[in-house]
């Protein structure tokens, strides 16, 4: 009998990379930076410090404000269009639900 649920959205179910590169790239802007799609993909499920580590050198200051920014717009835009469900994701999930 089954009587458990693992979820886990952004990365597992749904890819947000696309939508998250726009949005991190347009904020970055602002910092004289420019962050690729594979840079996004190394970064996402680091903590904040890493992340700030790894685009601004421990300039925390700036790092601080670009995450909060990056955060606050992400979640706008995800609220109102989500990411692109994974192939399979839909048949995969049926499966392990029988």
């Amino acid at each position: 009998m089954k009587n458990s649920i693992l979820f886990d959205l952004d990365g597992t179910l749904w890819d947000t990379t696309v939508e998250v590169e726009k949005i991190w790239n347009k904020i970055a802007m602002e910092y004289g930076l420019n962050i690729s799609k594979e840079q996004i993909k190394n970064i996402m499920g680091l903590t904040k410090r890493e992340i700030i580590e790894y685009l601004f050198k421990g300039n925390n200051k700036d790092g601080n404000e670009f995450i909060t920014k990056c955060q606050e717009k992400e979640n706008d835009y995800l609220k109102e269009n989500g990411g692109h469900i994974y192939k399979n994701t839909i048949k995969n999930n049926k499966k392990i639900s029988e």
